[in-house]
């Protein structure tokens, strides 16, 4: 395994302490992220209030996003989309 430098884990600190809630929130949004974006989060000591309420408001905007493209779009179209 790669170690990670003090250097790199303290740049890294100070991104999610300026931009972490925006992050979770755009996570809950992005399909590779969605699923890892609570690891550093709860790393990162983030506040759990906060990130549950960061984490409720992305994954609505997910869910009504794909809600909205198959009424509009229709199941085959967003099979297709999600490539299931």
């Amino acid at each position: 395994f790669a170690r990670i430098s003090e250097k790199k884990l303290d740049r890294a600190e100070e991104w999610f302490a300026r931009h972490g809630y925006k992050a979770v929130f755009l996570g809950r949004l992005a399909p590779a992220v969605r699923e890892i974006i609570s690891i550093p989060a709860g790393l990162l000591r983030m506040e759990p209030l906060r990130f549950l309420l960061y984490t409720f408001a992305g994954s609505c905007a997910w869910c009504t996003a794909l809600i909205l493209a198959g009424y509009y779009l229709g199941p085959e179209a967003l099979e297709h989309l999600l490539g299931a």
